[in-house]
Protein backbone atom coordinates (compact mmCIF):
# COMPACT_ATOMS: atom_id res chain seq x y z
CA UNK A 1 0.00 0.00 0.00
CA UNK A 2 1.49 3.35 -0.89
CA UNK A 3 3.14 4.77 2.00
CA UNK A 4 1.36 8.06 2.02
CA UNK A 5 -1.54 6.84 2.31
CA UNK A 6 -1.49 3.80 4.33
CA UNK A 7 -0.29 6.86 7.33
CA UNK A 8 -3.48 8.61 6.21
CA UNK A 9 -6.00 5.53 6.72
CA UNK A 10 -4.26 4.50 9.73
CA UNK A 11 -4.50 7.51 11.62
CA UNK A 12 -8.17 8.24 10.57
CA UNK A 13 -9.01 4.53 11.02
CA UNK A 14 -7.62 5.27 14.98
CA UNK A 15 -9.23 8.30 15.31
CA UNK A 16 -12.66 6.69 14.14
CA UNK A 17 -12.86 3.13 16.13
CA UNK A 18 -9.40 2.84 18.14
CA UNK A 19 -11.65 2.72 21.13
CA UNK A 20 -13.81 -0.48 19.91
CA UNK A 21 -10.51 -2.19 19.95
CA UNK A 22 -9.73 -2.45 23.33
CA UNK A 23 -13.19 -3.51 23.83
CA UNK A 24 -13.18 -7.01 25.82
CA UNK A 25 -9.78 -6.08 27.84
CA UNK A 26 -10.48 -6.16 31.35
CA UNK A 27 -7.15 -6.45 32.37
CA UNK A 28 -3.35 -5.48 32.28
CA UNK A 29 -3.06 -9.39 31.23
CA UNK A 30 -5.55 -8.88 28.80
CA UNK A 31 -3.82 -5.67 27.73
CA UNK A 32 -0.32 -7.14 26.89
CA UNK A 33 -1.79 -10.34 25.75
CA UNK A 34 -3.47 -8.57 22.34
CA UNK A 35 -1.38 -5.74 22.38
CA UNK A 36 2.11 -6.27 23.27
CA UNK A 37 4.30 -7.53 20.57
CA UNK A 38 7.76 -7.00 18.60
CA UNK A 39 7.00 -4.53 15.80
CA UNK A 40 9.63 -2.97 13.57
CA UNK A 41 7.68 -0.53 10.90
CA UNK A 42 4.99 1.17 13.17
CA UNK A 43 3.10 4.02 12.81
CA UNK A 44 1.73 6.98 15.09
CA UNK A 45 -1.48 7.54 16.69
CA UNK A 46 -2.77 10.91 16.13
CA UNK A 47 -2.59 13.03 19.71
CA UNK A 48 -5.82 12.85 20.90
CA UNK A 49 -6.65 9.40 20.01
CA UNK A 50 -3.45 8.05 21.76
CA UNK A 51 -4.05 10.32 25.22
CA UNK A 52 -7.32 8.69 25.22
CA UNK A 53 -6.15 5.05 24.87
CA UNK A 54 -3.04 5.86 27.26
CA UNK A 55 -5.69 7.19 30.09
CA UNK A 56 -7.81 3.80 30.08
CA UNK A 57 -5.31 1.65 29.55
CA UNK A 58 -3.87 3.49 32.77
CA UNK A 59 -6.85 2.73 34.47
CA UNK A 60 -7.05 -0.45 33.82
CA UNK A 61 -3.73 -1.10 35.26
CA UNK A 62 -4.40 1.03 38.90
CA UNK A 63 -8.09 -0.71 38.78
CA UNK A 64 -5.69 -3.89 38.65
CA UNK A 65 -3.11 -2.43 41.02
CA UNK A 66 -5.88 -1.79 43.60
CA UNK A 67 -7.35 -5.20 43.68
CA UNK A 68 -4.18 -6.79 43.76
CA UNK A 69 -3.15 -4.49 46.89
CA UNK A 70 -7.09 -5.55 48.57
CA UNK A 71 -6.29 -9.09 47.72
CA UNK A 72 -3.20 -9.05 49.51
CA UNK A 73 -4.19 -7.69 52.37
CA UNK A 74 -6.66 -10.41 52.84
CA UNK A 75 -3.93 -12.69 52.33
CA UNK A 76 -1.40 -11.39 54.72
CA UNK A 77 -4.32 -12.17 57.53
CA UNK A 78 -3.95 -16.08 56.45
CA UNK A 79 0.17 -15.56 55.80
CA UNK A 80 2.01 -17.39 58.71
CA UNK A 81 5.85 -17.64 59.70
CA UNK A 82 6.31 -19.82 62.65
CA UNK A 83 8.08 -18.29 65.54
CA UNK A 84 7.99 -18.13 69.74
CA UNK A 85 5.99 -15.75 71.18
CA UNK A 86 6.06 -14.89 75.27
CA UNK A 87 2.74 -14.20 76.90
CA UNK A 88 1.21 -14.92 80.28
CA UNK A 89 -1.03 -17.48 78.21
CA UNK A 90 0.80 -20.65 76.14
CA UNK A 91 -0.38 -20.39 72.39
CA UNK A 92 1.33 -23.69 71.72
CA UNK A 93 4.38 -26.09 72.48
CA UNK A 94 6.56 -24.71 75.60
CA UNK A 95 10.11 -23.73 74.63
CA UNK A 96 11.83 -24.78 78.42
CA UNK A 97 14.56 -22.90 77.89
CA UNK A 98 13.49 -20.06 77.45
CA UNK A 99 10.40 -20.00 79.75
CA UNK A 100 12.62 -20.40 82.45
CA UNK A 101 14.13 -17.22 81.49
CA UNK A 102 11.36 -15.34 82.06
CA UNK A 103 9.27 -17.36 83.92
CA UNK A 104 9.97 -15.21 86.74
CA UNK A 105 7.62 -12.37 85.24
CA UNK A 106 5.02 -14.24 84.30
CA UNK A 107 6.05 -15.10 80.80
CA UNK A 108 6.04 -18.42 79.20
CA UNK A 109 7.82 -18.84 75.70
CA UNK A 110 5.84 -20.89 73.55
CA UNK A 111 5.92 -21.94 70.07
CA UNK A 112 2.93 -20.98 67.28
CA UNK A 113 2.38 -19.58 63.96
CA UNK A 114 1.44 -15.35 63.80
CA UNK A 115 0.67 -13.53 60.53
CA UNK A 116 3.93 -12.64 58.88
CA UNK A 117 3.86 -8.76 58.23
CA UNK A 118 6.82 -8.93 55.88
CA UNK A 119 7.31 -11.69 53.66
CA UNK A 120 8.69 -11.30 50.19
CA UNK A 121 6.12 -11.29 48.38
CA UNK A 122 4.39 -8.07 49.96
CA UNK A 123 7.45 -6.27 49.82
CA UNK A 124 8.10 -6.96 46.28
CA UNK A 125 3.75 -6.25 46.10
CA UNK A 126 4.73 -2.58 47.69
CA UNK A 127 7.59 -1.79 45.48
CA UNK A 128 5.85 -2.52 42.28
CA UNK A 129 3.13 -0.58 43.69
CA UNK A 130 5.24 2.58 44.79
CA UNK A 131 6.89 2.19 41.29
CA UNK A 132 3.37 2.30 39.55
CA UNK A 133 1.87 5.26 41.17
CA UNK A 134 4.89 7.34 39.75
CA UNK A 135 4.77 6.25 36.22
CA UNK A 136 0.62 6.77 37.18
CA UNK A 137 1.28 10.46 38.49
CA UNK A 138 3.95 11.00 35.12
CA UNK A 139 1.33 9.58 33.34
CA UNK A 140 -1.34 12.10 34.18
CA UNK A 141 0.69 14.87 34.12
CA UNK A 142 0.95 14.49 30.91
CA UNK A 143 -2.58 13.96 29.75
CA UNK A 144 -3.78 17.03 32.04
CA UNK A 145 -2.55 19.60 29.43
CA UNK A 146 -4.31 18.03 26.77
CA UNK A 147 -7.95 17.78 28.31
CA UNK A 148 -7.95 21.28 29.17
CA UNK A 149 -7.32 22.51 26.46
CA UNK A 150 -9.68 24.40 24.54
CA UNK A 151 -11.54 23.34 20.90
CA UNK A 152 -14.91 22.05 19.47
CA UNK A 153 -13.23 18.49 18.72
CA UNK A 154 -16.24 16.17 21.11
CA UNK A 155 -12.97 13.95 21.66
CA UNK A 156 -11.84 16.37 24.16
CA UNK A 157 -14.95 16.20 26.53
CA UNK A 158 -14.49 12.02 25.68
CA UNK A 159 -10.83 12.89 26.93
CA UNK A 160 -11.49 15.17 29.95
CA UNK A 161 -13.98 12.07 31.10
CA UNK A 162 -11.12 9.64 30.85
CA UNK A 163 -8.60 11.60 32.90
CA UNK A 164 -10.76 12.23 35.87
CA UNK A 165 -11.84 8.85 35.60
CA UNK A 166 -8.38 7.58 35.60
CA UNK A 167 -7.50 10.60 38.47
CA UNK A 168 -10.34 8.76 40.48
CA UNK A 169 -8.82 5.32 39.93
CA UNK A 170 -5.45 6.46 41.30
CA UNK A 171 -7.00 8.01 44.48
CA UNK A 172 -8.23 4.58 45.18
CA UNK A 173 -5.58 2.74 44.48
CA UNK A 174 -3.29 5.28 46.54
CA UNK A 175 -5.58 4.97 50.16
CA UNK A 176 -5.33 1.45 49.54
CA UNK A 177 -1.92 1.06 49.38
CA UNK A 178 -0.91 3.36 51.99
CA UNK A 179 1.37 1.66 54.57
CA UNK A 180 2.52 -0.72 52.28
CA UNK A 181 6.55 -0.86 52.11
CA UNK A 182 8.99 -1.50 49.54
CA UNK A 183 13.04 -2.52 49.61
CA UNK A 184 15.22 -0.27 52.36
CA UNK A 185 17.69 0.60 49.05
CA UNK A 186 16.73 1.47 45.69
CA UNK A 187 16.57 -1.30 43.32
CA UNK A 188 17.60 -1.31 39.53
CA UNK A 189 15.05 -2.27 37.12
CA UNK A 190 17.05 -5.34 36.43
CA UNK A 191 17.53 -6.18 40.00
CA UNK A 192 13.70 -5.41 40.56
CA UNK A 193 13.07 -8.43 37.84
CA UNK A 194 15.42 -10.56 39.12
CA UNK A 195 13.64 -10.62 42.84
CA UNK A 196 10.33 -11.11 40.55
CA UNK A 197 11.97 -13.52 38.75
CA UNK A 198 12.63 -15.73 41.49
CA UNK A 199 9.30 -15.36 43.01
CA UNK A 200 7.20 -15.88 40.23
CA UNK A 201 7.04 -19.51 40.50
CA UNK A 202 4.93 -19.33 42.67
CA UNK A 203 3.88 -16.26 43.35
CA UNK A 204 0.12 -15.78 44.50
CA UNK A 205 -2.40 -14.25 41.69
CA UNK A 206 -2.38 -10.84 43.37
CA UNK A 207 1.21 -10.34 42.81
CA UNK A 208 1.21 -11.84 38.96
CA UNK A 209 -1.59 -9.25 38.68
CA UNK A 210 0.80 -6.10 40.30
CA UNK A 211 3.53 -7.38 38.08
CA UNK A 212 1.36 -6.94 34.78
CA UNK A 213 -0.11 -3.73 35.80
CA UNK A 214 3.11 -2.60 36.14
CA UNK A 215 5.08 -3.59 33.13
CA UNK A 216 1.67 -2.11 31.04
CA UNK A 217 2.66 1.74 32.68
CA UNK A 218 5.91 0.83 31.73
CA UNK A 219 4.98 0.67 28.20
CA UNK A 220 2.86 2.51 28.15
CA UNK A 221 5.58 5.85 28.33
CA UNK A 222 6.75 4.79 24.74
CA UNK A 223 3.40 5.14 23.40
CA UNK A 224 0.59 3.16 21.53
CA UNK A 225 1.35 2.44 18.02
CA UNK A 226 0.20 0.83 15.15
CA UNK A 227 1.78 -1.65 13.11
CA UNK A 228 1.25 -3.85 9.73
CA UNK A 229 1.87 -7.29 9.49
CA UNK A 230 4.85 -8.48 9.38
CA UNK A 231 5.95 -8.01 12.52
CA UNK A 232 8.87 -8.93 14.68
CA UNK A 233 12.16 -7.64 14.23
CA UNK A 234 11.54 -4.41 16.53
CA UNK A 235 11.68 -3.69 20.02
CA UNK A 236 8.13 -4.83 22.28
CA UNK A 237 5.96 -1.96 21.94
CA UNK A 238 2.27 -1.49 22.46
CA UNK A 239 0.79 -1.66 19.44
CA UNK A 240 -2.48 -2.18 17.44
CA UNK A 241 -2.67 -4.23 14.18
CA UNK A 242 -3.85 -1.79 10.92
CA UNK A 243 -6.29 -4.88 9.24
CA UNK A 244 -7.82 -5.57 12.54
CA UNK A 245 -8.21 -1.82 12.88
CA UNK A 246 -10.24 -1.98 9.42
CA UNK A 247 -12.20 -4.71 10.15
CA UNK A 248 -13.36 -2.68 13.26
CA UNK A 249 -14.06 0.23 11.19
CA UNK A 250 -15.99 -1.68 8.88
CA UNK A 251 -18.04 -3.20 12.02
CA UNK A 252 -18.23 0.19 12.92
CA UNK A 253 -19.85 1.28 9.61
CA UNK A 254 -22.28 -1.73 9.60
CA UNK A 255 -23.22 -0.80 13.19
CA UNK A 256 -24.12 2.72 12.70
CA UNK A 257 -26.02 2.07 9.27
CA UNK A 258 -28.37 -0.29 10.94
CA UNK A 259 -29.19 2.30 13.75
CA UNK A 260 -30.13 4.80 11.33
CA UNK A 261 -32.33 2.04 9.45
CA UNK A 262 -34.16 1.99 12.43
CA UNK A 263 -32.79 -0.96 15.07
CA UNK A 264 -31.34 -0.21 17.94
CA UNK A 265 -29.03 -2.37 19.88
CA UNK A 266 -30.45 -5.46 22.27
CA UNK A 267 -27.34 -6.92 23.24
CA UNK A 268 -23.60 -6.40 22.80
CA UNK A 269 -20.69 -8.57 23.53
CA UNK A 270 -17.04 -8.50 22.49
CA UNK A 271 -18.05 -10.31 19.17
CA UNK A 272 -21.45 -10.49 19.09
CA UNK A 273 -24.30 -7.93 18.95
CA UNK A 274 -28.35 -8.46 18.30
CA UNK A 275 -30.39 -5.40 17.38
CA UNK A 276 -34.02 -5.24 16.65
CA UNK A 277 -36.27 -3.38 14.71
CA UNK A 278 -39.97 -3.91 15.16
CA UNK A 279 -40.68 -7.69 15.06
CA UNK A 280 -37.46 -8.09 12.65
CA UNK A 281 -34.02 -8.33 14.58
CA UNK A 282 -30.36 -9.05 13.22
CA UNK A 283 -27.20 -10.88 14.88
CA UNK A 284 -24.02 -9.66 13.84
CA UNK A 285 -20.75 -11.59 14.69
CA UNK A 286 -16.77 -10.44 13.97
CA UNK A 287 -14.96 -13.21 13.50
CA UNK A 288 -17.18 -16.36 14.32
CA UNK A 289 -17.69 -19.23 13.01
CA UNK A 290 -21.26 -20.67 13.10
CA UNK A 291 -22.90 -24.00 12.75
CA UNK A 292 -24.75 -24.63 9.30
CA UNK A 293 -21.03 -24.99 7.98
CA UNK A 294 -21.10 -26.95 4.61
CA UNK A 295 -17.73 -28.62 6.10
CA UNK A 296 -19.07 -31.70 7.73
CA UNK A 297 -15.78 -33.90 8.43
CA UNK A 298 -11.98 -34.56 7.68
CA UNK A 299 -11.34 -37.66 7.27
CA UNK A 300 -14.55 -38.66 9.14
CA UNK A 301 -12.93 -36.37 12.23
CA UNK A 302 -15.84 -33.78 12.99
CA UNK A 303 -14.18 -31.93 15.44
CA UNK A 304 -10.84 -31.15 12.95
CA UNK A 305 -13.44 -30.14 10.21
CA UNK A 306 -15.33 -27.74 13.52
CA UNK A 307 -11.72 -26.27 13.87
CA UNK A 308 -11.37 -26.07 9.91
CA UNK A 309 -14.32 -23.72 9.55
CA UNK A 310 -14.12 -20.16 7.80
CA UNK A 311 -14.82 -17.14 10.05
CA UNK A 312 -15.98 -14.45 8.11
CA UNK A 313 -14.68 -10.74 9.12
CA UNK A 314 -18.18 -9.56 10.02
CA UNK A 315 -20.81 -12.11 9.73
CA UNK A 316 -25.28 -10.55 9.50
CA UNK A 317 -27.96 -12.37 10.47
CA UNK A 318 -31.94 -11.93 9.72
CA UNK A 319 -33.42 -12.84 12.02
CA UNK A 320 -37.18 -14.12 11.88
CA UNK A 321 -39.93 -15.67 14.36
CA UNK A 322 -36.51 -16.58 16.62
CA UNK A 323 -35.04 -18.47 13.38
CA UNK A 324 -31.95 -17.25 11.15
CA UNK A 325 -33.61 -16.53 8.19
CA UNK A 326 -30.35 -15.05 5.62
CA UNK A 327 -27.21 -14.19 6.08
CA UNK A 328 -24.01 -11.54 4.68
CA UNK A 329 -21.03 -12.55 4.73
CA UNK A 330 -18.56 -9.90 4.58
CA UNK A 331 -14.40 -10.41 4.31
CA UNK A 332 -12.23 -6.83 4.64
CA UNK A 333 -9.28 -6.64 3.38
CA UNK A 334 -6.69 -3.53 4.14
CA UNK A 335 -4.97 -4.18 0.95
CA UNK A 336 -4.85 -2.25 -2.31
CA UNK A 337 -2.79 -4.85 -3.76
CA UNK A 338 -4.45 -6.85 -7.07
CA UNK A 339 -3.12 -10.60 -6.16
CA UNK A 340 -4.25 -9.79 -2.52
CA UNK A 341 -7.76 -8.22 -3.47
CA UNK A 342 -8.34 -10.99 -6.15
CA UNK A 343 -7.78 -13.72 -2.91
CA UNK A 344 -10.45 -12.06 -0.90
CA UNK A 345 -12.87 -12.14 -3.83
CA UNK A 346 -12.93 -15.32 -3.52
CA UNK A 347 -12.69 -15.97 0.15
CA UNK A 348 -16.01 -14.22 -0.24
CA UNK A 349 -16.89 -16.38 -2.41
CA UNK A 350 -16.03 -19.34 -0.93
CA UNK A 351 -18.30 -18.30 2.19
CA UNK A 352 -21.03 -17.79 0.50
CA UNK A 353 -20.70 -21.73 -0.36
CA UNK A 354 -19.63 -22.88 2.76
CA UNK A 355 -22.83 -21.39 4.94
CA UNK A 356 -24.81 -20.82 2.13
CA UNK A 357 -25.47 -17.37 2.44
CA UNK A 358 -27.52 -15.62 0.60
CA UNK A 359 -24.87 -12.30 0.14
CA UNK A 360 -21.44 -11.54 0.65
CA UNK A 361 -18.79 -8.66 0.22
CA UNK A 362 -15.71 -7.88 -0.30
CA UNK A 363 -14.60 -4.80 1.63
CA UNK A 364 -11.23 -2.62 0.44
CA UNK A 365 -10.50 0.48 0.54
CA UNK A 366 -8.50 0.67 -3.05
CA UNK A 367 -6.66 -1.14 -6.11
CA UNK A 368 -3.47 0.07 -7.01
CA UNK A 369 -3.67 -0.17 -10.57
CA UNK A 370 0.12 0.59 -11.14
CA UNK A 371 0.99 -2.72 -9.73
CA UNK A 372 1.05 -5.84 -12.38
CA UNK A 373 -1.17 -8.49 -12.14
CA UNK A 374 -0.04 -11.82 -11.47
CA UNK A 375 -1.96 -13.90 -13.74
CA UNK A 376 -6.00 -13.29 -15.46
CA UNK A 377 -7.99 -13.57 -12.20
CA UNK A 378 -5.85 -10.55 -11.01
CA UNK A 379 -6.63 -8.82 -14.40
CA UNK A 380 -10.00 -9.19 -13.73
CA UNK A 381 -9.65 -7.57 -10.14
CA UNK A 382 -8.47 -4.82 -12.06
CA UNK A 383 -11.63 -4.43 -14.46
CA UNK A 384 -13.76 -4.96 -11.38
CA UNK A 385 -12.10 -1.88 -9.50
CA UNK A 386 -12.25 0.29 -13.04
CA UNK A 387 -16.33 -0.62 -12.75
CA UNK A 388 -16.35 0.46 -8.90
CA UNK A 389 -14.51 3.68 -9.21
CA UNK A 390 -17.65 4.49 -11.84
CA UNK A 391 -20.05 3.24 -9.84
CA UNK A 392 -19.45 5.57 -6.59
CA UNK A 393 -17.88 2.77 -4.85
CA UNK A 394 -20.26 0.03 -4.99
CA UNK A 395 -21.33 -2.97 -7.72
CA UNK A 396 -22.74 -6.25 -7.25
CA UNK A 397 -22.23 -9.35 -8.65
CA UNK A 398 -25.34 -11.83 -9.48
CA UNK A 399 -24.06 -15.59 -9.30
CA UNK A 400 -25.82 -17.94 -10.71
CA UNK A 401 -27.67 -20.27 -8.53
CA UNK A 402 -31.03 -19.44 -9.04
CA UNK A 403 -32.02 -18.04 -5.46
CA UNK A 404 -30.40 -14.59 -6.13
CA UNK A 405 -26.96 -15.04 -4.35
CA UNK A 406 -24.97 -11.96 -4.46
CA UNK A 407 -21.65 -10.53 -4.25
CA UNK A 408 -20.86 -6.99 -3.28
CA UNK A 409 -17.85 -5.14 -3.92
CA UNK A 410 -17.37 -2.05 -1.33
CA UNK A 411 -14.72 0.80 -1.47
CA UNK A 412 -14.40 1.70 2.17
CA UNK A 413 -11.46 3.98 2.02
CA UNK A 414 -10.57 6.14 5.48
CA UNK A 415 -8.63 8.31 3.42
CA UNK A 416 -10.78 8.55 0.82
CA UNK A 417 -11.65 12.45 1.42
CA UNK A 418 -9.36 14.56 3.57
CA UNK A 419 -11.76 14.66 6.30
CA UNK A 420 -12.25 11.63 8.23
CA UNK A 421 -15.74 12.00 9.17
CA UNK A 422 -16.76 12.71 5.41
CA UNK A 423 -14.80 9.71 4.19
CA UNK A 424 -17.11 7.38 7.11
CA UNK A 425 -20.66 9.29 5.84
CA UNK A 426 -19.56 8.01 2.12
CA UNK A 427 -18.72 4.56 2.81
CA UNK A 428 -22.08 4.08 5.37
CA UNK A 429 -23.73 5.39 1.95
CA UNK A 430 -22.98 2.32 0.06
CA UNK A 431 -22.83 -0.38 3.26
CA UNK A 432 -26.04 1.46 3.94
CA UNK A 433 -27.52 0.22 0.01
CA UNK A 434 -26.40 -3.19 0.58
CA UNK A 435 -28.23 -3.53 3.91
CA UNK A 436 -31.21 -2.24 2.87
CA UNK A 437 -31.11 -4.71 -0.14
CA UNK A 438 -30.12 -7.78 1.94
CA UNK A 439 -32.51 -6.65 4.50
CA UNK A 440 -35.82 -6.71 1.94
CA UNK A 441 -36.52 -2.78 2.39
CA UNK A 442 -36.42 -2.53 -1.11
CA UNK A 443 -35.18 0.75 -0.63
CA UNK A 444 -32.22 0.58 -2.74
CA UNK A 445 -31.82 -0.24 -6.60
CA UNK A 446 -27.67 -1.36 -6.78
CA UNK A 447 -25.78 -1.48 -9.88
CA UNK A 448 -25.86 -5.08 -10.81
CA UNK A 449 -23.01 -6.84 -12.54
CA UNK A 450 -23.41 -10.23 -14.28
CA UNK A 451 -20.17 -12.46 -13.39
CA UNK A 452 -18.12 -11.22 -16.52
CA UNK A 453 -16.37 -13.21 -18.94
CA UNK A 454 -12.22 -11.95 -18.88
CA UNK A 455 -12.30 -10.02 -22.37
CA UNK A 456 -15.27 -8.01 -21.19
CA UNK A 457 -12.77 -6.78 -18.49
CA UNK A 458 -9.93 -5.89 -21.21
CA UNK A 459 -9.25 -2.10 -20.54
CA UNK A 460 -10.55 -1.64 -24.32
CA UNK A 461 -14.02 -2.90 -23.42
CA UNK A 462 -14.35 -0.94 -20.47
CA UNK A 463 -13.25 2.20 -21.22
CA UNK A 464 -16.62 4.68 -21.37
Amino acid sequence: MKSKNLKKRIRYMARMVARSYLRGLPSSEAVLDRLLKQAGKTYEVEELTRAYLTAWLARVAADDLKSSVEEARRDRLLYRQFQVVYDSTSWGPIDVARTIAVYPGGLQASMTYVPAFSSPELILLGEIVSRSLRALDEVMQGLRGLAQAEGEDPLLKELNGAVKRLEEAVDRLRAEAEGLQGYPVPLSDEELRAEWERLSPYAPRWLSRAWDAYRLLKHLREGIWVTQPPLGGGRYLLVMLAWRLYELYVAGIVLEALRELGYSVEKADVNRFVLTRDSEAVELLLNSDMEGSRLLSVDSDKETAKKARGRPDISLWKIKDGERKRLLVIECKFSDSPPYLTAGRFKAMAYLYEYGAQSGALVFPELNSERRPYDDEDEGTRGLWRLITREDGLLKLSLRDGTGQALYLIRVDPAEVEDAQEAWEKAKGRVTKVLEEFLGSGLALLPLLRAPRPHQLDPANTAR
